[in-house]
């Protein structure tokens, strides 16, 4: 047994360490295939988002540590990619790539002309919910949603990332309940159209041990992903080497109690099931 990741952040984003780092940290931590998915660059100034003039140099030292490595461990290039209708969406750079991480960090531009930062600091986040909803969370918040889904129907990544990640806002005062009615039809509507659309959700950890919100998305959801028959990916969103496999037993161990038996693991150019346990991926069938 042993583990994936397809979610990561180095820095050429926002991440702590180099490429090779991780590589070196993945191989420590049992990881027999790794993905990096350092931020796609946007068309506007962003601290967190790989240099534009960065993008070949980033997917050069992909390539090289893949050559460097074949024999020890999987790597995988990726990129996690904005969708901003208009601006930047996943075809922008799918086809440089063995896949693609969607998601959605900025809603629709503000008075001063900027993108309203929903995954940002909540003074950002109120700033978007006051100028474009006139203070009306609930409205916000769908919106939020109704932008994933848009995403998943006009232009479908491979891996549908963190899509619950509004919730992040409530740690420092409280927006929203996940109880609200309104608030579980936004996120049963998400995946009906990540179910329709034949797209992987993934199980981000960095919520968790982050101590910034629970799991992304809750394990509530979890259920419904479940009832839905929606493939699935473990990822940790790392944004540190030691962050690679973080609370990744524990979350393989709960997933299977609620009947949950395949992760999705990239073979032969797409994503195939496999059987796990709590110590990893089943890489060889009994």
């Amino acid at each position: 047994m042993a583990w994936t990741n397809y979610h990561s952040h180095t820095n050429f984003s926002d991440g702590k360490l180099t490429a090779k780092d991780y590589v070196l940290a993945a191989l420590e931590q049992n990881v027999f295939q790794y993905g990096f998915s350092d931020h796609a660059p946007v068309q506007f100034e962003c601290e967190w988002c790989i240099d534009p003039e960065k993008l070949s140099i980033y997917y050069d030292t992909v390539d090289q540590l893949k050559s460097t490595f074949s024999d020890k461990i999987d790597i995988l290039k990726s990129l996690e990619i904005d969708y901003i209708p208009g601006e930047i969406t996943n075809s922008d750079f799918k086809n440089d790539l063995d896949y693609c991480v969607g998601s959605v960090h900025f809603g629709q531009k503000l008075e001063d002309g900027t993108y309203w930062v929903i995954d940002g600091p909540s003074k950002e986040f109120d700033i978007g919910v006051k100028e474009l909803y006139d203070d009306n969370i609930q409205l916000a918040v769908e919106q939020y949603f109704a932008l994933n889904q848009k995403m998943l129907l006009e232009d479908p990544p491979d891996i549908l990332g963190h899509f619950d990640k509004v919730k992040m806002h409530n740690k420092n005062r409280f927006y929203f309940s996940e109880d609200a009615s309104w608030y579980k039809d936004a996120i049963v509507a998400t995946l009906e159209t990540a179910k329709k659309q034949n797209v992987i959700v993934e199980i981000n950890t960095r919520g968790r041990y982050k101590k910034i919100s629970d799991y992304y998305p809750s394990q509530w959801v979890w259920r419904e992903i479940k009832e839905r028959n929606i493939p699935i990916v473990l990822n940790s969103d790392c944004h540190h080497p030691r962050e690679i496999t973080k609370e990744f037993s524990l979350v393989a161990e709960e997933l299977a109690s609620i009947g949950i038996k395949e992760l999705m693991v990239f073979e032969n150019g797409g994503f195939v099931p496999r059987a796990f346990d709590g110590d990893g991926v089943i890489l060889v069938e009994p």
